[in-house]
Formats: structure tokens, C-alpha cells, sequence
């Protein structure tokens, strides 16, 4: 009985660290995402408010720096989000 018990518990904490580590990886997206807004946002009031070629070169590196780490975020996301799901999953003798 005891080693029941016991074998629960290590399937319960890992089930959690898996989700420790999804929550983790939404955040770290999230602020991916919240940066390359920034980014583009600045990009766009430079070309904006400046009217010089330099401005404008300048704030389309800033947009498009901006659209290349959104496109990072996602891809790490759904790579990191597809090993922790395989992980659990397959920890947990699951399929799926």
C-alpha cells in the first residue's frame, strides 16, 4: 500500500513540473510577443515623427527586428511546448 502511495507521488510531481514548465513557457512567449509590440511600435513612431531617410531605415530595422523575434517566440514556444508535452505524455505512460 505504502508503495502505491509513494509511486503516486512521483507521478503527481512530475504531471506538475510539466506544468510548471508550460506556464513557464507561455510567459516567456508573452513577453516575447510584448517586446517585438514594443519594438514595432517604436519602429513605426520613428518612421513617423522623423523625416529624414536615416529615421526611416532605422525604423524599419526596428519593425522588422520586431516581427523576426515575434516569429522566434512562436516557433521556441511550440518547440518547447511539443518536448514537454512528448515528456509528460511519455512519463506518465500515456499516448497522445
Amino acid at each position: 500500500m505504502a508503495r502505491r502511495k509513494h509511486r503516486y507521488h512521483l507521478v503527481e510531481r512530475d504531471r506538475l513540473a510539466g506544468v510548471r514548465t508550460a506556464l513557464a513557457n507561455q510567459r516567456t512567449l508573452l513577453a516575447l510577443i510584448r517586446t517585438a509590440l514594443s519594438l514595432g511600435a517604436a519602429g513605426g513612431a520613428v518612421m513617423h515623427l522623423l523625416d529624414h531617410v536615416a529615421a526611416t531605415v532605422a525604423g524599419l530595422a526596428l519593425v522588422v527586428v520586431g516581427g523576426l523575434m515575434m516569429g522566434f517566440g512562436l516557433h521556441s514556444y511550440l518547440q518547447v511546448r511539443r518536448l514537454v508535452h512528448a515528456e509528460v505524455s511519455g512519463g506518465l505512460g500515456m499516448k497522445g
